[in-house]
């Protein structure tokens, strides 16, 4: 019989409408508790308020945590000292410099962490990248836009709305954004600083493959979200990768284009945000499961990715 993996969570927004239907989906997984100071949901799930005390009467296999940045960097230290495995959301925590004291921490123990960048595990997004592996993407051009309205960055009392506590547009949504970027084409270096204009941020870039990349990304958008990324592979001749719906997480196309015309080759099946959030936060989590229940401990993980995220958005 395969051993049953113990699991807490911390938080209870994201950790109740996202990581725990993810984990009710996945064998051999044992919930032994909930840290949470908001509504509780199931009267047989039980309920810590102390993130610590649960921890330590508890000694989970695995903890996922679903809190904002300067606490989840708190609640990661402590995990890594005990040797826990864990889960953080993104950010890692609230800026570089407390990323990068995370990341020594976590390569002294034989610990596997990641960061739910579960933008890396949508469908379409994983097809997109396997389609553009065909072509020897050097010196290329590549344009990415994400233009949204977001609700969350104008709460002024909220750590969302602040850079330094770890929200703010890059922090929040520029985290996805850069991940999703390296995933795809390698790390990148921006040529110069941001240049706002009217609410829409324009940052320039070169990846380590040598391609021009140029990004529009703005939270102040009116009507659908707008995501595209356009890979140019010939003259006048694009891979894209596009969505325009109210659900920024789904609902991607990917078609190739010359001039105004595109040749559909692939449409994902329609999903809602929150159900694509599950389905993707279930795969990161059961790739982190196999690694340490086989002892196979890599030093640095997605862990890495999300600290060069963390240092890329600190030089914009």
């Amino acid at each position: 019989m395969k051993r049953k993996i113990t699991v807490c969570i911390v938080g209870g927004n994201y950790g109740l409408k996202v990581l725990l239907p993810a984990i009710l989906g996945i064998k051999n997984i044992i919930l032994k508790a909930i840290a949470t100071k908001n509504k509780r949901i199931d009267k047989d799930i039980i309920y810590y308020t102390s993130w610590k005390k649960m921890i330590d009467e508890c000694g989970p296999d695995l903890v996922l945590i679903a809190v904002p940045p300067k606490l989840q960097s708190n609640i990661i230290k402590y995990l890594i000292k005990n040797n826990i495995n864990f889960l953080a959301e993104k950010p890692l925590t609230y800026n570089f410099i407390d990323a990068k004291k995370i990341l020594d921490k976590f390569k002294k123990k034989k610990i596997n962490a990641v960061v739910d960048l579960n933008f890396l595990k949508i469908y379409s997004i994983l097809k997109y990248k396997k389609l553009i592996r065909k072509y020897k993407y050097l010196n290329s051009d590549i344009k990415i836009k994400w233009l949204f309205k977001s609700n969350s960055l104008k709460e002024k009392k909220s750590w969302k709305n602040k850079h330094k506590d770890g929200g703010g547009l890059y922090l929040n949504f520029g985290f996805h954004l850069i991940s999703l970027i390296i995933f795809l084409f390698g790390d990148i270096k921006f040529l110069k600083r941001c240049n706002k204009k009217n609410n829409v941020h324009y940052l320039v870039g070169k990846t380590k493959n040598g391609n021009n990349i140029q990004i529009k990304l703005s939270n102040n958008y009116v009507g659908k979200n707008i995501f595209s990324i356009r890979y140019k592979i010939k003259k006048n001749k694009y891979l894209a990768l596009e969505n325009k719906s109210v659900n920024y997480h789904g609902n991607y196309i990917i078609y190739y284009q010359r001039s105004i015309k595109k040749n559909i080759i692939f449409k994902q099946k329609f999903q809602n945000s929150e159900e694509s959030r599950i389905n993707c936060s279930k795969l990161i989590i059961t790739d982190l499961i196999k690694m340490f229940k086989k002892k196979f401990f890599i030093p640095f993980n997605n862990l890495q990715h999300g600290v060069r995220v963390h240092q890329i958005i600190s030089n914009i």
